[in-house]
């Protein structure tokens, strides 16, 4: 596996269901299994779905799954009660065998819904809390590591101010790492390098200046091999492509060196994925940005 491979394998969890695509659920299920069957299938993560949509989605799914590999589903809840039965056991699942419920996300408010001992069957899932990147993080996140949990953080959205500070998610991370916990993130990252981009679809959308996955994940992926936060931040807000190399012995930024090995490691045991309601559009922007034989 070459460098670029370990740190983009699986990482993107397709939420087409969600702003600014907004995308009808049978158009969503009909892309995420093109793009399951594709061959870019490497780049995928898990489909976004909210759990209040789960019965739509198994109707919509039916009709497609002949011949499709297994489907990854990471469910979105407002309440961590929406995951519980009276009997303890985990209430959603799909009808479908090929489809598997392997992760939940949910909002740091709803956290306190869930039992302190994990419900019967908890550890299929992995579940995400999503904590604002302003709130005291250094607090929060020994608590989610205390009880099996991951962190969420929110890169973007569809307004400019949705964007938080190179500060705050540099903080964030590292709060993640000192607690030894991993973490997704979420909107925003569209595209591989900070820059700046329309905030939606629109056309005359207004702009900012957005992260990159690559930012974020290769930050993330050097912080977690012993980089400070001086150099995490700066690898954050890159914006030149020529600053970053990848080999199948590793990546490079500005001279400093990470291997494949250290890079699959962050993004097995740190840096999980983030959610996108875009696929192509990272993934070919990707391709656009390094050669094909790199990528």
């Amino acid at each position: 596996m070459d460098s670029v491979k370990a740190l983009t394998a699986g990482l993107i969890d397709y939420a087409g269901l969600f702003p600014p695509a907004t995308l009808g659920m049978r158009e969503a299920v009909q892309n995420y299994r093109e793009y399951l069957t594709g061959p870019d299938s490497a780049y995928l993560g898990a489909f976004v779905l909210p759990v209040q949509r789960l019965e739509e989605f198994d109707d919509a799914v039916a009709p497609i799954l002949a011949g499709s590999h297994s489907w990854r589903i990471s469910l979105l809840v407002k309440d961590g009660g929406e995951l519980l039965a009276p009997d303890g056991n985990l209430l959603p699942r799909s009808a479908h065998a090929k489809v598997r419920i392997t992760s939940v996300e949910m909002a740091l408010s709803a956290m306190g819904a869930l039992p302190a001992t994990p419900a019967k069957g908890a550890k299929q899932f992995e579940t995400y809390i999503e904590v604002p990147v302003a709130d005291d993080v250094a607090t929060v996140m020994p608590k989610l590591a205390a009880r099996g949990f991951r962190a969420k953080m929110r890169t973007g959205g569809i307004t400019e101010t949705a964007f938080p500070s190179t500060f705050h998610i540099i903080r964030f991370m590292r709060a993640c790492s000192n607690s030894g916990i991993s973490f997704k993130a979420t909107a925003g990252l569209h595209h591989p390098l900070r820059a700046e981009f329309p905030l939606t679809y629109e056309k005359n959308s207004a702009r900012a200046k957005m992260y990159g996955f690559l930012n974020v994940f290769l930050a993330a992926a050097f912080m977690w091999n012993g980089a400070d936060d001086a150099t995490a931040a700066k690898i954050l807000e890159e914006s030149d492509p020529s600053a970053i190399a990848f080999s199948s012995g590793g990546a490079s930024w500005r001279g400093s060196d990470l291997s494949t090995n250290r890079i699959a490691a962050a993004r097995e045991s740190f840096a999980h994925s983030f959610g996108s309601c875009s696929f192509r559009e990272p993934v070919d922007e990707l391709k656009l940005l390094f050669t094909p034989a790199t990528v």
